[in-house]
């Protein structure tokens, strides 16, 4: 079996992005009192009591738009778990024949990796605990291993779904349940079609995050024609919805499907995602889950024009709130924005008031890291003395030399990172977001092809073997 990806190099991950780019009214009753007082003369007859006029109820006011609450846990994969004196452990995880691992948050102590190559006939799933470095289990899968599912992304607690491929068949896709502590397979089903997808709530453009549902009952996942809700415990389909019901076809290789809290969107098309049933309404915008509330962005790819942020009301569609953004970040409860006018403000998620301004920032984008909110170059060709610059509550600010990408650190470092080159390798630094001294640097160069990767809240290193598989360690 041959495995290849386009262009070479190192694969990246690859999200699929759907398809997108009051007055109430009060009624004032009157009642008029009647006093009685005791008379000890005759009265005379009285008069008839006057007609009453029965209104009709009144209708009730329209609903107000309210921007729908997007509850969950938020699993940060921009916090990578590093010592913050830097002084490192490297712990050896697995000789498996593989070019490169993709690493995915199982829960607040556990990764699952998955180790491929372009050659290679089988995957290697290798759960770790990502404090200690300790494998917790192993197994392999034959042809292509995916992860379906984790209890950070479904919410289903102690399981991990792993799909695998058949070469032999390739009209169908296995995904097998495994128990999260042992390894144990719990469950099988086999379904039709080449790839059998993740499909959980994230905070998308806003936030590098997975936000796992409270109290799920199911999984969601996606084929390339359908969205299935499935049973936790055997895998069987519960509600399966397709593109062909709402008119959406294919994009880049698959009907865009999202999660947003309880919709489920099929392309703009709103369904309620506890049972299937269409909400009746939908939007041209891409939503997300961001600072708690359900937002929306267009979609956006290489322009760097302003475009909308809205908090979303699930209930119509409604959009309560609008405002134009270069950049969004947002933490499980705060959201930051770089307006069209390049200003970095602080705002509501509810409402979209400015809870704070910082005044112009220039053509940048926003991060919350480490508990600091730092600016950055929006463009990629940065000149050589392009900076990162720190804000805090006083307005008060530093800066420090910036190259490619930020992440941030346990307990409360910024870290940065710079490429390096073909001869030369890049280099990790940790930045005190207080200060903006360096307190440690580590070297991510490329020797012999060996490099330190940093994803899913662990750094590790893979190191070639010369005999077509590689060493992985992790860096704690």
């Amino acid at each position: 079996m041959t495995k290849s990806a386009a262009g070479g190099g190192t694969p990246t991950h690859r999200h699929w992005i759907p398809w997108t780019v009051v007055g109430g009214v009060g009624a004032i009753v009157v009642a008029a009192a009647v006093v009685v007082a005791p008379s000890l003369v005759p009265v005379a007859a009285s008069s008839p009591a006057p007609s009453v006029t029965t209104l009709p109820p009144s209708a009730p006011p329209p609903p107000t738009c309210q921007v729908t609450p997007s509850a969950g846990a938020w699993f940060d994969g921009g916090r990578i778990d590093l010592p913050a004196n830097g002084r490192f452990t490297e712990t050896f995880l697995a000789d498996v024949a593989a070019d490169y691992a993709i690493p995915t948050i199982v829960d607040d102590s556990s990764v699952v990796l998955v180790a491929s190559g372009y050659e290679t006939p089988a995957d290697s799933v290798i759960v770790l605990d990502r404090g200690t470095g300790e494998v917790v289990w192993q197994t392999s899968v034959v042809g292509y291993g995916g992860i379906v599912a984790t209890p950070a992304t479904s919410g289903v607690d102690g399981k991990i779904l792993v799909s695998s491929h058949d070469p032999a068949d390739p009209a169908a896709t296995v995904v097998t349940s495994y128990s999260s502590d042992s390894g144990h397979i719990l469950a099988s089903r086999t379904f039709d079609g080449d790839w059998v997808g993740q499909l959980g709530n994230s905070a998308g453009r806003a936030a590098w995050a997975t936000i796992a549902p409270t109290d799920a009952g199911a999984y969601w996942v996606t084929t390339r024609d359908a969205a299935l809700r499935l049973d936790p415990e055997t895998l069987e389909p519960l509600v399966t919805v397709t593109g062909e019901e709402y008119g959406v076809g294919q994009f880049e290789g698959g009907v865009p499907f999202r999660l947003a809290g309880e919709v489920l969107f099929v392309g703009g098309h709103a369904v309620d995602a506890t049972d299937g049933t269409s909400l009746g309404w939908e939007t041209q915008a891409s939503p997300l889950s961001a600072a708690g509330y359900t937002l929306t962005t267009p979609i956006v790819y290489d322009s760097m024009d302003p475009y909308a942020l809205t908090g979303l009301d699930v209930r119509t569609g409604e959009s309560c709130w609008s405002h134009q953004v270069i950049s969004v970040a947002a933490t499980d409860e705060q959201l930051w924005i770089v307006t069209g006018e390049e200003v970095l403000q602080r705002i509501d998620p509810a409402t979209g008031a400015v809870l704070h301004d910082f005044g112009g920032v220039g053509d940048s984008s926003v991060q919350m890291l480490a508990g600091a909110v730092v600016t950055s170059p929006r463009y990629w060709d940065a000149s050589p003395d392009a900076a990162a610059i720190v804000h805090d509550a006083d307005g008060d600010r530093f800066s420090f030399p910036f190259e490619r990408s930020l992440l941030h650190s346990t307990p409360s470092q910024i870290l940065s990172t710079t490429q390096g080159t073909v001869s030369m390798g890049g280099e990790l630094t940790a930045i005190d977001p207080s200060t903006g001294e360096v307190v440690w640097t580590l070297p991510v160069g490329a020797n012999g092809g060996e490099r330190v990767e940093l994803d899913a809240g662990i750094a590790w290193r893979t190191t070639p073997l010369g005999d077509g598989r590689v060493r992985l360690t992790l860096i704690h």
